[in-house]
């Protein structure tokens, strides 16, 4: 019985693990959109404020910055000063994705820690011998999670099919 209470708390501290990793996954998609919606105001702002300014050094062969053409070089300024504030928090919640190594995460033999994390599908106890029946080598189910977008990539991929984000 204590076989199977211990499997029991293994479980579910592998799905709280596995629900944590979830939660954060979404924030790293959720930060990720907002980066990428800033970087797009930004570039319909910096367009804006060009043809502007283009316009104003047409009618005057002069550019002088004040009124509308001035405000428009703050709100881009805060604008860029925001994505880069952004685009930090991302890296290193990146980072701080990719560092994490918990009881639930192995690593397939082979493969650099760094590189794809591997989840174990089936909890392992290396303590449980190989039966004499066994011949094959006893291996875990594994499914390998995109650390960007979260989404099942193969062990083998270098690049998410999803997202296209490369993998280190």
């Amino acid at each position: 019985m204590n076989f199977f209470q211990d499997l029991k708390q293994k479980l579910e501290k592998g799905m709280e693990a596995a629900g944590q990793k979830s939660q954060q996954m979404l924030e790293l998609s959720r930060l990720t959109l907002r980066v990428k919606t800033q970087k797009e105001e930004l570039e319909k702002t910096m367009n804006e404020l060009g043809w502007k300014l283009f316009e104003t050094w047409k009618k005057t062969n002069d550019v002088k910055l004040e009124g509308e053409l001035l405000q428009q070089l703050e709100e881009a300024e805060k604008k860029r000063d925001e994505l880069v504030r952004m685009e930090k928090e991302l890296e290193e919640l990146r980072q701080s994705l990719v560092n994490i190594r918990d009881f639930s995460m192995k690593v397939e033999e082979g493969v650099s820690p760094d590189s794809v994390p591997v989840i174990e599908a089936v909890p392992v106890r290396p303590d449980v011998a190989k039966t004499a029946s066994t011949e094959a080598k006893v291996r875990p189910a594994v499914i390998c999670i995109c650390p960007w977008c979260a989404k099942q990539v193969s062990l083998e991929d270098q690049e998410c099919p999803h997202c296209r984000s490369r993998f280190h």
